[in-house]
């Protein structure tokens, strides 16, 4: 059941990436994009938001498991996943100076 959860957020998010290709492939003028990425940036951190609580429910699910089946796997993940959270939050601070938002 959480295997279906993790494909089915898996599906959306392979979607919206090719959604969002196809859309920069066809907008040519910078201008353009510039403009349009203007508008959606509200739309694009809630869809930001919601990516990374369904990646925090996911590891809150798996966690657990993965702790009592392998512990010597477990602390490089975690060390993985802290330095991981470490760079989106610097790339997510980048974006919100470069919106002037901050």
């Amino acid at each position: 059941m959480q295997i279906k959860k993790v494909s089915a957020v898996s599906i959306v998010a392979l979607l919206f990436t090719g959604i969002v290709w196809l859309f920069t492939f066809h907008a040519h003028m910078t201008e353009h994009w510039q403009q349009t990425l203007q508008h959606a940036r509200y739309f694009l951190l809630a869809w930001r938001l919601l990516l990374y609580s369904a990646l925090i429910v996911i590891w809150c699910v798996l966690s657990p498991h993965l702790q009592q089946k392998m512990p010597e796997r477990y602390f490089r993940l975690k060390q993985a996943a802290f330095w991981s959270f470490i760079l989106l939050l610097i790339s997510e601070i980048n974006n919100l100076l470069n919106w002037g938002m901050a």
